[in-house]
């Protein structure tokens, strides 16, 4: 409400000027000292029009300078800037330390995150001294911005329309039959979704009243924000966000309809079990939309308040970032397989019924096993006997690894390794007979 009042006194002018470096800032890729650069031409300019005395007037209402000097200020005052959780993330391990402020006293010099108990620690220094307007401050070399779930609920349950279009894919789970032989053409025709049971063991889906229960799917993908140049030096940032499937088919990968929780800082991406701090608040969210459920004070089909319940499905990566993510081994490493216990010994063996499944309970046995091991080297030995490492997600009770990884269709399928696997590594094409695989002499008529 403050911010809309300010608004409302800003002069047409101003707003305008704002809004063009704003524009300049977030869709032209400015800097934030390069679209500031803009900012005193544009008072000049708006000096020259014969508006110095509405800018006074402004001025005297808004309690500031005729105009802004700095593009942040200016994205606070239009009310741009999503809230977020300020952390302070570890440049060595990437742990992250909650803080409020610069001066946080909680906040160590240097990061004192020990991998075991018999470990070192990290040691990686978290702050550095800058000098301000001749002031020396200190200030945190890496920062983690976390962005709510709640509040991205909050704000999109108030869009018109949102709160109808998200209960439609709730009531899905109480026509559609599962064991039908009708063609499944969207996830929730799925025996996973519609099999899926809540905390007390009912259907998930079903209708409970006015409860809203969503199904997310979470996306982890390193990418370069240098657009991915050959030459120079590489440069990875990891974006973390959610796609929300009660949304339909057409609606839900739409910019506006995706949550980004979190862009991890780079240079370079976390690696092995690192990422499980960077996952971690994501993961604390879940477990209380869970149980008990998150309480939504208002919702425009519901002025006195509904409880929303969330659970996070499809883990949607590569199959590099699928096996970080869920602490499996490397696809070419002893233990490849995620799902059984063939190692790569027998990597031809294509008799899939002897193949021998482990089970989410021996999962869990393993990885908690590496996580709880007291040095680095029994983790090490853990590791290199079962291929498996503690993930985060595992906290959550109802998740599960094996059923709930899809497959990458990007790369799989849109990019082509498919097709190569197939023609190239199988065989299976026109120039390769039947049989042994040998290559034809001639191609038949």
């Amino acid at each position: 409400m403050q911010k809309n009042a300010i608004l409302k006194t800003l002069d047409p002018l101003i707003l305008s000027s704002y809004l063009l470096v704003v524009f300049l800032r977030a869709l032209c890729g400015l800097s934030i000292s390069e679209s500031s650069v803009v900012l005193p031409w544009l008072e000049i300019i708006i000096g020259l029009s014969g508006s110095s005395e509405r800018m006074k007037t402004t001025a005297q209402n808004d309690r500031a300078t005729p105009l802004r000097s700095d593009v942040r200020s200016i994205v606070n005052t239009l009310g741009l800037q999503a809230n977020s959780t300020r952390y302070v993330c570890c440049p060595g391990c990437f742990k992250l330390y909650r803080t409020d402020s610069v001066d946080c006293p909680q906040v160590p010099d240097v990061c004192d995150y020990r991998r075991t108990p018999s470990s070192l620690p990290c040691a990686a220094r978290l702050t550095r001294t800058r000098v301000l307007y001749g002031k020396e401050r200190k200030a945190f070399i890496k920062e983690f911005h976390y962005y709510s779930l709640k509040e991205w609920l909050a704000d999109i349950l108030h869009r018109p329309g949102v709160e109808d279009a998200l209960g439609k894919g709730q009531r899905a789970g109480d026509f559609r039959n599962p064991g039908s032989n009708k063609t499944m053409d969207d996830i929730f025709d799925g025996s996973v979704f519609q099999n899926f049971k809540d905390h007390i063991g009912q259907p998930f889906l079903r209708a409970h009243g006015s409860e809203l229960r969503l199904i997310f799917g979470l996306s982890v993908d390193a990418y370069n924000p240098l657009h991915n140049k050959q030459a120079g030096k590489k440069v990875s940032s990891t974006a973390i966000s959610l796609v929300c499937y009660n949304f339909s088919k057409g609606e839900r990968l739409l910019v506006h309809n995706v949550h980004v929780l979190a862009i991890v800082p780079g240079p370079r991406e976390p690696s092995l079990s690192e990422i499980n701090h960077l996952l971690s608040p994501a993961v604390e969210e879940f477990k209380e939309f869970w149980d008990p459920g998150v309480w939504f004070s208002s919702t425009p089909k519901y002025t006195l308040g509904r409880l929303v319940r969330c659970a996070l499905i499809p883990l949607i990566v590569d199959l590099k970032a699928a096996r970080q993510v869920t602490g499996c081994a490397s696809h070419s490493a002893h233990q490849f397989c995620m799902f059984c216990t063939v190692v790569k010994d027998d990597i031809n063996n294509i008799d899939h019924h002897g193949w021998e499944g482990v089970s989410l309970r021996l999962h869990k046995k393993r990885a908690l096993a590496w996580k709880n091991a007291a040095t680095e080297k029994d983790q090490a030995k853990l590791f290199e006997k079962y291929g498996v490492r503690w993930s985060v997600l595992l906290e959550l009770p109802y998740w599960d690894l094996k059923v709930f990884t899809i497959i990458d269709t990007m790369h799989t399928a849109l990019l082509g390794n498919l097709h190569r696997h197939c023609t190239e590594i199988w065989r299976m094409n026109h120039r390769w007979a039947d049989g042994l695989g040998e290559e034809l002499t001639h191609l038949p008529d």
